[in-house]
């Protein structure tokens, strides 16, 4: 058996003594990608596929759920401020591991978003 891609056509080649060849279309292969690699933890990989941005939001919150229990904190606040998950989610994660200094980094990241999206909405 002989198997052979052809990337210019986006279909799988594969020859064997039973049939000549049989040809499978690749499409949409990569929909999912993201989720793959969250689940391999390869997070900056998964960061890189996703599609749009609510992926994107899913992706940031699970790699800062992901530092936040390898005590990676600061990292975890930069995360989770680009994330889906709820302020109040957050806030008392931070808090009730006593992390007072993430918890203001998290909130001025989350500021400074604000700040960011209301400059937009400006005439």
């Amino acid at each position: 058996m002989s198997i052979c891609c052809d990337l210019r056509k986006n279909r799988l080649l594969v020859n064997s003594k039973q049939a000549p060849l049989h040809v499978a279309y690749l499409k949409g292969e990569d929909t999912d990608a993201w989720r793959y690699y969250l689940r391999r933890e390869q997070f900056q990989q998964a960061l890189q596929t996703c599609k749009n941005g609510k992926q994107r939001a899913f992706a940031c919150g699970y790699y800062a759920d992901y530092l936040f229990n390898k005590e990676n904190f600061a990292k975890a606040a930069e995360l989770y401020a680009q994330s889906d998950k709820t302020f109040e989610e957050v806030a008392l994660k931070f808090l009730h591991a006593q992390r007072m200094n993430e918890l203001i980094m998290y909130l001025e990241a989350i500021l400074k978003s604000i700040s960011a999206n209301k400059e937009g909405l400006q005439p």
